[in-house]
């Protein structure tokens, strides 16, 4: 279900119903974000979860991380169209 892309950040793969699972809970992305194949990059923040475009590093939705199991988590923090130069090092033009 997920690679291990680094050590704070892992690749999850989008289900058809616009969420990833990630430790037995679901977290919710915008709707439209699945298509086939497409992968999310998951990176932790202290008691939240950044959910990024794995080729573009775009923030898609910030989700306080569930403390049960089996929920579905579709509150969000935020969702952002920035680039998250704190994962990227690539400038923005």
């Amino acid at each position: 279900m997920f690679n291990q892309q680094s050590n704070s950040r892992l690749t999850y793969s989008v289900r058809k119903n616009n969420t990833i699972s990630y430790k037995q809970n679901r977290y919710q992305l915008p709707k439209g974000t699945y298509s086939p194949g497409k992968e999310v990059l998951l990176s932790l923040n202290g008691d939240t979860l950044d959910l990024l475009d794995v080729d573009t590093g775009e923030v898609l939705v910030t989700h306080k991380i569930a403390t049960g199991k089996g929920n579905l988590i579709q509150e969000h923090i935020k969702g952002s169209n920035l680039l998250a130069l704190k994962y990227w090092n690539t400038p923005i033009i």
